[in-house]
């Protein structure tokens, strides 16, 4: 007998042991099916990594259904000789064993936008079965008038939308979950955009739980999706995001073509001119209180542009929340800035921006920029690529 053979054959079955744990350990993920066809595009989730094959091709079904995959697959052929172009796309995440989707689907016609619709899917893979908004917080009907309070106070005064359909309440069934908060999605019957697109409003995961309603007990659906994760104050997240010229939460990069983002998310309004390019406003809910910055050139038209900048006012992520966050708390957590300067009259005016002092971090290629008022209250982030 080769003795020599034991320790090896040993060590060959303790790594494919520790493979095996390593795979049924590992976090199911959700990957990206579809078919791009003559300038339209179809697509929907897959989910990949479930223990039970079974369940998971149960999963999959429902996604691909929520998807009408095989209805707009089946389209693809019909308008490829028309002016008419599909694109159905989706966002979604998996943590936890909480999964949730939303997927678009809309029609173009030349340049009308002929059909929007969004459609949601939210399964509590635990428990086999799908969860409601309402479960996420400590009392159904405490949740839903918090909610609603936030739609009237914080989200209608933003609402970018047609007339006669910019209505938030009723609330919509169709919702999901991110890294941002809770995504509502109207039909577009009730809310349409400027762009003729279904109108969303986004509720972060802060104004959720400063209203008092969300439940983050051990075991709740918004614990185990990594919500206390994302709600603690977290200097090594925001740098990292920042180095990779992101703001956390909001799905755009510095360098990214403008053109491409203003038809993917809608443009709220014409671009504003500031001292530094022009501000531009997207229509989507993540997009409240946020401005992309780009050059100065080119007026309405964002053909050849490139995203320079992300301007948050409204930001609630990392330990830091505009109109909360005072100065003495961001340098606990950030520590000394690499720069700091107070803001003249004409620099305010310049930067359309009322703020009195700001504090510059350089992260990598970026410069994260962090604004205070005259009471050392954040006002503002901006995020930047450094000259």
């Amino acid at each position: 007998m080769n003795h020599h053979a034991r320790p090896a054959r040993f060590t060959a079955l303790l790594l494919c042991a520790l493979l095996a744990v390593a795979c049924a350990a590992a976090e199911p993920s959700l990957t990206d099916r579809g078919l791009d066809l003559a300038g339209s595009g179809v697509h929907w989730p897959q989910l990949d990594g479930l223990p039970d094959e079974a369940w998971q091709a149960e999963v999959n079904a429902k996604l691909t259904e929520a998807a009408k995959a095989a209805e707009w697959t089946g389209l693809l052929a019909t308008v490829m000789s028309s002016d008419q172009r599909l694109t159905a796309d989706w966002q979604g995440a998996v943590s936890g064993g909480v999964l949730s989707c939303a997927l678009r689907r809309e029609k173009t016609a030349g340049s009308a936008r002929v059909l929007s619709e969004w459609s949601t899917l939210n399964l509590d893979l635990e428990r086999r079965e799908a969860f409601t908004l309402w479960e996420l917080f400590t009392d159904p009907s405490r949740g839903r008038a918090a909610v609603e309070t936030l739609l009237r106070e914080q989200a209608a005064p933003h609402v970018s939308a047609q007339p006669e359909r910019g209505a938030l309440l009723p609330l919509p069934e169709t919702f999901a979950l991110s890294e941002a908060g809770v995504t509502l999605y109207y039909p577009i019957t009730q809310f349409q955009t400027l762009a003729d697109r279904c109108g969303t409003v986004t509720l972060s995961w802060r104004e959720l739980s400063s209203a008092g309603v969300l439940d983050l007990s051990e075991g709740s659906l918004a614990a185990r999706f990594g919500v206390p994760e994302l709600l603690r104050p977290d200097a090594d997240r925001l740098r990292r995001s920042a180095e990779e010229g992101c703001l956390p939460a909001l799905p755009v990069r510095l360098g990214e073509d403008m053109e491409a983002l203003a038809g993917r998310y809608g443009v709220a309004a014409d671009p504003d001119l500031f001292s530094g390019g022009r501000y531009v406003q997207l229509e989507d809910g993540l997009f409240r209180g946020v401005w992309l910055m780009t050059a100065r050139e080119g007026g309405k038209q964002l053909a050849g542009c490139r995203l320079e900048g992300i301007r948050a006012d409204r930001f609630t992520a990392c330990g830091l929340t505009a109109g909360e966050t005072d100065r003495a708390a961001w340098l606990a957590l950030l520590g000394q800035p690499d720069a700091s300067m107070a803001l003249s009259p004409e620099e305010r005016e310049g930067l359309r921006l009322d703020a009195a002092r700001c504090d510059s971090y350089l992260c990598g290629d970026t410069i994260l920029l962090l604004y205070a008022d005259e009471d050392d209250i954040l006002v503002s982030v901006v995020l930047r690529a450094r000259n």
